[in-house]
């Protein structure tokens, strides 16, 4: 079954074939036509998200033109349309031309796992600074599994991020402090207790205008910064100091580098980056 492909193009001889791979993995039926442009475009972005469902989705193109009688059999109205097949039976529908976003946004509820979904909900709700549904989301999940200390991290830092530093605290007091993911969560309340007390960003720019080697302002800014989650800017000051002088506070340049990486954990784009560029530097 795995050297299947996973986009096929489905006609009548093969449909059942296809339709029965349902039994095993999701079947996603797209039905378009080459001369309805709107639906020759959604077969485009079907076809580049493909790759990120290999194993879990097979995509199958139904030219309307070619094959009527799938589309009448099936009761399409109008192109584009797409079918999710599940067991042989449709579980999702989608119709009209679709982008790349609203395609994954179909196709992720059938893939992912409740663990996934959860992480993507609350990462959505941090990214429109929607705490309360972050916190909201977390703590169903807490209820749900009380000895899972993922989701008191989660907490704790959504605690932090809305600025609720006690409760933070709190949470933090409940996690085992050799769980390896509470070391983000104190991080940041340590970066935000200190960068209460270094003055506003804007007096620490006018002072970095003044005197732009000065590397206990360059510190400041970075912990600002990456305390307003302006992390690329903050990781850009730091690395500053590290190459400026790695005497300085004791290689604080470094220290400071590896802090706002743990902020961003070891899955982003970002901190990959930046954590090449250090090594490269240093070695």
């Amino acid at each position: 079954m795995d050297d299947q492909p996973s986009v096929v193009d489905v006609s009548v001889e093969n449909f059942r074939e296809v339709i029965d791979r349902s039994n095993d993995q999701l079947v996603v039926l797209l039905f378009w036509a080459e001369q309805i442009e709107p639906s020759a475009v959604t077969k485009d972005y079907l076809v580049g998200v493909a790759p990120s469902y290999a194993g879990k989705v097979v995509f199958g193109l139904v030219d309307v033109a070619a094959n009527p009688q799938i589309a009448q059999q099936l009761q399409i109205q109008a192109l584009p349309s797409i079918q999710a097949i599940q067991e042989g039976q449709i579980a999702g529908r989608l119709d009209g031309p679709q982008t790349e976003q609203a395609l994954r946004e179909f196709l992720d509820p059938f893939t992912l796992s409740s663990a996934d979904v959860l992480k993507q909900s609350i990462a959505s709700s941090i990214a429109n600074e929607d705490w309360e549904t972050a916190l909201q989301i977390l703590q169903e999940a807490i209820t749900e599994e009380p000895t899972n200390h993922s989701f008191r991290v989660e907490c704790a830092d959504v605690m932090i991020l809305k600025g609720d530093l006690e409760a933070a605290k709190q949470i933090l007091a409940t996690i085992p402090e050799d769980f390896v993911d509470r070391a983000r969560p104190a991080t940041r309340i340590e970066i935000a207790q200190e960068a209460a007390a270094m003055g506003s960003l804007s007096d620490i720019e006018n002072t970095i205008e003044s005197d732009a080697n000065d590397l206990s302002n360059r510190y400041a800014y970075s912990i600002v910064l990456a305390s307003l989650r302006r992390y690329e800017e903050a990781l850009e000051q730091a690395m500053f100091i590290l190459r400026q002088d790695r005497s300085f506070r004791d290689d604080i340049g470094r220290e400071t580098m590896v802090r706002i990486l743990n902020l961003l954990g070891s899955d982003s784009a970002l901190a990959k980056r930046y954590r090449r560029q250090m090594f490269a530097f240093m070695h």
